[in-house]
C-alpha cells in the first residue's frame, strides 16, 4: 500500500479504536468518481473542491459487538445531482424505517427503499442490499434484500443504507441503525444519515 494512503487509513484506524473498539474491520473512503463504488479501495486520487467523499467504517468493539457508521460530505458545494439523489435517499430511508418492525419481511424493507429510488430514475445506481443485522458479526443476518423472506424480529438490530452509485462521476449513502421494537404497534424511530459540507482547505492532501 502506498505510503500517503496507509498513513490516512492508520490516523482513522487509530480514532476508531480510540473510542471503545478493539478492532478495525473496515475502512472504506471514495472521493469524487471513487465515490461511484461501494467498496472503493485506497487509490492515489486526491481530494477536490466540490467533490462528495462517501466513508463507511466498522469495528468491533470492548463488549464484543460490531458498529458501522456512513457519511456521506461534501468539500464545498456538491453537484446538483447529487443533492437531488441525496434527498431521495433520505426519503427512501425513511420509508424503509417506517415500514420495517416485527412481523415484516426483510424483503419489503429492501422494496420500501428500493422502489422510491427506483421511481426517481435511479434504481440502477442501487447496488447493493438495504441493510442488514448488527450484533456479534460484521455484516449477520437478517440481510435486508429482495428474496429474504425472514421475518423482523423485536429486539433486533438492522442497518438502512440505501445509496446511489453513478460510474465515473459520483456516489452517496446514508446509513442509520434501526433497533426492531418490541411490538408492530410501538413504533421505531430513524435517525437520518448526516450530511456534512465545509470549505475544502489547499493543505488537505488525503488521497483515496
Amino acid at each position: 500500500m502506498p505510503t500517503a494512503p496507509s498513513v490516512r487509513w492508520a490516523d482513522i484506524a487509530e480514532a476508531t479504536i480510540s473510542k471503545g473498539h478493539t478492532r478495525v474491520d473496515f475502512v472504506v473512503v471514495g472521493s469524487g468518481p471513487n465515490g461511484a463504488s461501494p467498496h472503493a479501495e485506497v487509490s492515489d486520487r486526491v481530494l477536490q473542491a466540490g467533490d462528495t467523499v462517501v466513508v463507511d467504517i466498522g469495528g468491533t468493539t470492548e463488549a464484543g459487538y460490531c458498529s458501522e457508521a456512513t457519511r456521506t460530505y461534501a468539500l464545498g458545494s456538491p453537484p446538483a445531482e447529487v443533492s437531488h439523489y441525496y434527498g431521495v435517499l433520505l426519503r427512501a430511508q425513511m420509508a424503509a424505517c417506517e415500514h420495517a418492525g416485527p412481523g415484516v419481511s426483510a424483503e419489503s424493507v429492501d422494496a420500501a427503499a428500493r422502489t422510491i429510488i427506483g421511481a426517481a430514475g435511479y434504481g440502477q445506481g442501487f447496488l447493493h442490499r438495504t441493510g442488514h443485522g448488527i450484533g456479534l458479526q460484521t455484516h449477520e443476518g437478517p440481510y435486508v434484500v429482495a428474496g429474504n423472506t425472514t421475518v423482523l424480529e423485536p429486539g433486533v438490530t438492522s442497518s438502512i443504507e440505501p445509496g446511489t452509485y453513478l460510474p465515473g462521476r459520483h456516489g452517496a449513502r446514508v446509513r442509520t441503525s434501526w433497533p426492531s421494537p418490541p411490538t408492530a404497534a410501538s413504533g421505531s424511530t430513524c435517525g437520518l444519515g448526516i450530511w456534512r459540507c465545509w470549505r475544502p482547505r489547499a493543505a488537505v492532501r488525503a488521497r483515496w
